[in-house]
């Protein structure tokens, strides 16, 4: 009865192009809440990586302004 009203040339068409967008449309939305998950795991690794860039500069007795520099100069900002 379906094959009367549709061509299967059309019907293969279409399942394919809506298997192909879906994937695509999962794939685009797995990618993003794996980047929102970096973000956050690096958001909070960043704290702990200055207390440890501080904790060297001391072992080497460097002076604070001087750690508070080569930091900003590395793109570590430090608020």
């Amino acid at each position: 009865m379906y094959s009367n009203a549709y061509s299967p040339m059309f019907v293969k068409f279409y399942f394919l192009l809506c298997i192909i967008i879906c994937s695509l449309f999962i794939l685009n939305l797995t990618i993003a809440v794996m980047l929102l998950k970096y973000e956050e795991i690096d958001k909070s690794t960043k704290s702990t990586d200055m207390d440890e860039l501080y904790d060297h500069g001391k072992s080497f007795n460097l002076p604070t302004n001087f750690v508070d520099f080569l930091i900003e100069k590395d793109g570590i900002q430090i608020s």
